[in-house]
């Protein structure tokens, strides 16, 4: 079952306004004292821990390179398979998905002249078309186009707005500790 928030629709006074920011000022400081607290006993955890994490690592890649060698020259331990099954764990070779790499000495804009001066080259070039918004933004700007044109097209250019509140943390604290 959903619950439904009902928004608070009452009329306030600018007093109460004034009041209401003044506490998100409050709270957001209280906010981001706790985010500095979580901060600051995160960092402390992690730089507790680093040495440990970094010892770990160290050995999880060195033995990887040691079993991969191992591997590597020992294919027939494996069969006709890729993998190889051992008590504390699998070992193996994947082959990855395809994918095109130019070649030593090209780029993929060689690559791109060289398919449009061949006949067939054309069936791998890509054309992508896509609606230029920003140049239909400048130009309604600019009046280079009419509401008209813009009905005609299906656009409409518009900028929503929203509201916001940025609480002066400075000067609050500085009435705090008045």
């Amino acid at each position: 079952m959903k619950t439904r928030i009902k928004s608070n629709t009452r009329t306030i006074t600018r007093e109460e306004a004034e009041a209401l920011v003044n506490e998100i000022a409050h709270a957001e400081n209280r906010r981001r004292f706790i985010s500095a607290t979580v901060d600051e006993k995160t960092l402390a955890i992690r730089e507790k821990y680093a040495p440990d994490l970094d010892a770990t690592a160290a050995t999880i890649k060195a033995n990887s390179a040691l079993v991969q060698a191992w591997a590597e020259a020992n294919p027939e331990e494996f069969g006709k398979k890729k993998s190889l099954v051992f008590a504390a764990g699998t070992i193996g070779f994947r082959t990855g998905t395809p994918k095109a790499k130019t070649r030593a000495g090209f780029t993929w804009s060689r690559v791109l002249e060289k398919l449009k001066a061949l006949e067939w080259g054309f069936a791998f070039i890509r054309i992508t078309e896509d609606v230029a918004k920003d140049e239909i933004i400048a130009a309604a700007t600019q009046a280079r186009l009419t509401p008209a044109d813009l009905s005609q097209i299906g656009v409409d250019v518009v900028q929503d707005e929203s509201f916001f509140i940025e609480p002066d943390l400075t000067s609050l604290n500085e009435r705090i500790t008045e």
